[in-house]
């Protein structure tokens, strides 16, 4: 196989799993927030936080590991990963929604601004370090 086809092979594969991740991202994201609209008004927002992206992200991985990235590496290895990498996310998520709340913005906002900044970000974290072949 010559460097071109592998080129391709290569860029064609990324061009799915992006459209994959995509698709798993965006139903992530809805479970998210209409989790999170959902249990805010009767929860501390903190606890309302951590409920719905502890949830979402118990969809995420399994959809991310045995579909977008069709990952074999063993169960152990990669939950530690993604473990690793969604307590980092979640972090940035919460900091993202208590600021928003704090600036007088509803949480429900802030949750957009928090998948707006971390969208771009994750598939690249999810493909080279989670999921890495």
């Amino acid at each position: 196989m010559n460097l071109v086809s592998l080129k391709r092979k290569f860029l064609y594969h990324l061009e799915w799993s992006m459209f994959r991740w995509l698709l798993v991202g965006l139903s992530t994201f809805l479970i998210d927030y209409l989790l999170f609209v959902n249990v805010y008004p009767a929860l501390p927002l903190i606890i309302a936080n951590f409920i719905s992206t502890s949830a979402a992200a118990c969809y995420n991985f399994s959809l991310h590991k045995f579909w977008t990235f069709d990952n074999s590496m063993s169960h152990m290895s990669s939950i530690a990963r993604y473990a690793a990498a969604m307590l980092f996310n979640y972090v940035i998520n919460t900091s993202v929604v208590k600021l928003s709340f704090v600036l007088g913005l509803p949480p429900f906002f802030g949750k957009f601004i928090a998948a707006a900044i971390s969208a771009p970000v994750n598939y690249f974290v999810l493909r080279l370090f989670v999921f890495k072949r």
